[in-house]
């Protein structure tokens, strides 16, 4: 039996604010930017994830600074972040 794939809601990304459920291969930065790119919600180079403190959702930013959407895991248990 395989692990359950992680569900996370992209919220209010890129300039177009789009807002979207997805589920990922893995709980990894690489998996989340994939599924943004895919969307076509971002262009710029640079994106970042900030993790916030109970570890299930956070900030996408630009440039270290710029925040240009949000995320959250649907499942808490799910969460083991591969960086």
């Amino acid at each position: 039996m395989s692990a359950p794939r992680p569900t996370v809601v992209f919220g209010s990304v890129g300039r177009g604010k789009l807002t979207w459920t997805a589920e990922l291969s893995s709980l990894s930065e690489r998996s989340m930017l994939r599924e943004i790119r895919r969307k076509n919600a971002l262009k710029s180079q640079g994106v970042e994830f900030r993790w916030g403190a109970d570890g299930t959702d956070g900030l996408i930013l630009v440039g270290g600074f710029r925040v240009v959407g949000t995320f959250r895991v649907i499942d808490a248990a799910k969460v083991t972040v591969q960086l």
